[in-house]
């Protein structure tokens, strides 16, 4: 008798802790992180085909310039580009700041401008929304102002 009603406790403990539990975790969102996190993670296991950079343009023809050069990137993917990036050393990568949809061309199109100094290879790539990365394309960016 004894050892049932102290089971019977301890169930209702349990019980009270999983509803406490369960309550913080609505109310604090974590619950809806979890269910994100895991249906990108299924989405990302099911979807892994890379964007495709098809165009890079070098307004200066990778020629030593004195003014401003404006890299024209053009990429595809068969789901939405999230960013388009860009790196002097493959490692440490930068976001654009501008990205756009050309709805008519089915493909998106975003420009780096750079106006200070420099002489280096500029590494361009695409990154979808499932995180998936295109492979690199580069260019030189040589200003001498």
């Amino acid at each position: 008798m004894v050892k049932t009603r102290r089971n019977f406790l301890l169930l209702i403990m349990l019980l009270i802790i999983t509803v406490v539990s369960c309550f913080t975790l609505i109310q604090t969102g974590t619950l809806k992180k979890i269910e994100g996190n895991v249906s990108n993670i299924i989405k990302k296991e099911n979807y892994n085909v890379k964007p495709k950079i098809t165009m890079l343009i070098n307004s200066s023809g990778e020629n030593k310039v004195d003014g401003d050069v404006v890299l024209t990137i053009d990429a595809t993917s068969d789901v939405k580009i999230s960013k388009i990036e860009y790196s002097t050393d493959k490692e440490n990568w930068l976001e654009a700041d501008d990205l756009t949809y050309d709805k008519e061309a089915d493909k998106y199109i975003s420009r780096i401008i750079f106006t200070k100094n420099i002489n280096k290879t500029v590494y361009v790539r695409a990154v979808d929304e499932y995180d998936n990365e295109s492979y690199y394309q580069s260019t030189v960016v040589n200003i001498e102002k």
